[in-house]
């Protein structure tokens, strides 16, 4: 029987789609393109640290945060992926069929002494993914376990409050929120954004609700207020902290409606904050004494969840 390896491993795992939104620079100065669906985990078994950044919720689900997760999982954790990994017989593996242009392309890059590992497969070749099947299934339940873990993590949540003057109206809020135990670095969702093919970094929308389950709503923009002269272009949130923009809206008749907000920026802060952390904040090599948690540069896009509301017939009386 083989005698177990217990040198210090070392694995990414990506998960990348669509179109490129941004050009970054990795810790080794070479160009990375940053794509619209980015889950990118981190794994370093001489730490025993795992990181994990996602950048958009790749079903484009409602009310998902967005940012840099972090821990220090258990050895048993280690050692289960490093036995999925090392018990696949790699070069033996059938070559990836099937898949889509518009899938995720995934990636798993696994270091262990004179050990490489480094193969590319479509999220839709099955006939891959069905023989590595015990990796993936280790890699996707630490994914999850990480995500209890936020360390500069954006959440969005709009709200509504009345209007005590006019029944008719309500003030719009949208709402960001530092969920994570390290503080987070953005830019001012206010600041226009240079590009017009970009969306605007904050949106605000409302609409009365849908025919039917599967139409989307009939959202209007609701026009967020400018950046105030003078105030600076990029904000830190401490852990807990929210920002906060509210705009006024008066309904055009009763009945129910819906407030959703949306924000995107994948370029990142215009400036670096002192000792701003890397986008991926954990380096392949070298000594790291604790959990980076330095301020992040969150990058990429979330929707909240709809928030329902009621303008009601008396409003108009």
């Amino acid at each position: 029987m083989p005698t177990p390896n217990t040198e210090p491993f070392y694995l990414d795992f990506y998960v990348r789609g669509g179109s490129t939104r941004a050009h970054l620079i990795d810790e080794y100065g070479d160009p990375y393109a940053l794509r619209r669906w980015t889950t990118w985990l981190r794994l370093r078994s001489d730490l025993r640290l795992a990181a994990l950044i996602t950048c958009r919720d790749h079903n484009e689900l409602p009310g998902i945060p967005v940012g840099y997760f972090a821990a220090r999982p258990d050895s048993t954790s280690f050692d289960h992926i490093r036995h999925a990994i090392e018990s696949v017989n790699w070069p033996m593996l059938p070559r990836p069929t099937g898949g889509h242009i518009s899938a995720d392309q995934l990636r798993i890059r696994y270091r262990c002494g004179r050990l490489l590992i480094d193969r590319t497969f479509n999220a839709l070749s099955e006939n891959f993914i069905a023989a590595i099947e015990p990796v993936v299934t280790r890699l996707y339940e630490l994914i999850a376990r990480l995500q209890r873990d936020p360390i500069g993590v954006l959440d969005l949540q709009p709200k509504i409050t009345a209007d005590s003057e006019d029944p008719r109206s309500r003030l719009c809020h949208f709402v960001l929120t530092n969920i994570g135990s390290g503080e987070l670095v953005l830019t001012d969702p206010r600041v226009p954004v240079v590009d017009p093919e970009q969306p605007p970094r904050a949106r605000l929308l409302v609409a009365p609700p849908a025919a039917h389950d599967l139409a989307d709503p009939p959202w209007t923009d609701l026009p967020l207020p400018p950046l105030p002269a003078g105030e600076p272009e990029v904000i830190t949130l401490s852990p807990g902290a929210r920002f906060e923009l509210s705009v006024p809206w008066q309904a055009p008749r009763p009945g129910p409606y819906l407030l959703s907000a949306r924000w995107e920026d994948y370029a990142g802060p215009l400036q670096a904050a002192p000792g701003q952390l890397a986008f991926m904040p954990v380096r392949e090599c070298g000594d790291i004494q604790s959990l980076p948690i330095a301020p992040y540069p969150v990058r990429g896009a979330t929707t909240s969840y709809a928030v329902p509301f009621e303008i009601p017939d008396s409003a108009f009386r």
